[in-house]
Order: structure tokens, then sequence, then C-alpha cells
């Protein structure tokens, strides 16, 4: 249910994102993506809390040992998202959009609760063939477990998220290789000031350079 609501927003806000720049937005509407991105991670910091209070809840309460067709969905589950994670996460770098990468970590979330699901039933059906009361609680620690990690993704994506509505600077590698994109010029003598920002798929930058001081302004 979540996922398809991140992917109702995703599609939604990709039509404004892409609409090129105007009066009232002069740099573009790319941000629309960072903010995308940031509401689904709030959407997966909501179901890490759902999942954690169902989880401790269900350890307080006698439990009943799934059927074995529940191991076999969630088989199916990971086997879906990987194949989604990797698609998605292709297009997101091949077209730069934050909105993209934000699906592909939402399938990446869904990928650890897929095999932790399958852990957890599993050890629960052990326990109820052994009769090991401890293993009948492996899927709701499993889902605890689960919880803690889509708490991290949600977290990652939330601060990332963050760093660029707060024009936070570019990876420092990505910025020294626009320096030497900008030395390949044989007139450009030093680099006075680079700054770049995320603007969802696309980076804006402003450089100031210094030229030999002869040249005419318009050589300039």
């Amino acid at each position: 249910a979540a996922d398809v609501f991140a992917s109702i927003i995703v599609l939604l806000v990709i039509r404004v994102a892409n609409k090129p720049a105007d009066d009232d937005h002069p740099y573009g509407h790319g941000k629309a993506e960072v903010i995308v991105s940031g509401i689904v991670g709030i959407i997966l910091l909501l179901v890490s809390f759902y999942v954690v209070f169902e989880g401790v809840v269900g350890l307080f309460h006698p439990v009943e040992s799934p059927n074995i067709l529940a191991m076999w969905i969630a088989v199916i589950s990971y086997i879906a998202k990987v194949l989604l994670y990797r698609y998605s996460l292709n297009v997101a770098k091949q077209h730069h959009s934050k909105a993209i990468e934000a699906i592909a970590f939402d399938h990446k979330a869904d990928i650890v609760a897929s095999i932790a699901a399958a852990i957890g039933v599993l050890l629960s059906i052990i326990g109820d063939k052994m009769d090991v009361q401890l293993l009948l609680y492996g899927d709701k620690i499993a889902s605890i477990f689960v919880a803690y990690l889509i708490f991290n993704i949600a977290r990652q994506m939330m601060g990332e998220s963050f760093q660029i509505l707060m024009e936070g600077n570019i990876d420092e590698e990505l910025l020294k290789e626009l320096e030497e994109s900008i030395y390949e010029f044989e007139d450009v003598k030093r680099i006075d000031r680079v700054r770049a920002r995320e603007h969802g798929h696309y980076i804006l930058v402003d450089i100031r350079i210094s030229i030999d001081h002869f040249k005419t302004i318009k050589e300039g």
C-alpha cells in the first residue's frame, strides 16, 4: 500500500519536475523530485514505526506458526523486488532522477523485508514442528529487525533530501571532476571559486575564473 501511494506521488511530481524554467521558477522545477524523495522517506519512516509496533505487541501475545505459503510469498516478493530495484536504479542513474531513486530505495527496503520475513516464517514453522516455543516468535522478531533496516533507509533518504534542500555542496569527487573539465580550457589560468548544488535531476554550477589580463572583454 505504501509503495502504491509513493509511486502515485512520484508519477505526479515527475510531471512538475520536468517542466522548463519560467518567470516564477528561473532555475527550473527540479527540486520537486527532491521533495518527493523526502516524502517517500517519511512514508518509509512511518512504515518502520508501524512494523516495529506490531512486532513488539505480537511478542506479548500467544502466537501460532504461519502457513508455509507465507514463506513462498516472501521469496517471490524478494525476487520481484530485486528485479524492480535494479531496474529502478538504472533508470534513476540514466535520467539523474531523485524521484525514481527514491522508488528504488523503497524497493531496497522491501528486499530486506522479504528476506527477513522468509527467515522469520521458516523459524516459526521449525519451532512449531520441533515444539520450540521461542522459535514461534521468529516471525515477530524478524519484523522488528525489518523495521530497523527500513528506518535506516528512510533516515538516509530524508537526510540526503534535507541536504539538497538546504543547498549543500555536491560530492567532493564530482566537484574535482568539474574543476578538471574547466581547466581543459587553456585560457583559464585560475579557478577563483566553484560552487555547485543539486537541483533534482540536474546540477547548478557557479564558477569564477581568472584569465590573462591583456585580453579584451570580448575575448574574455
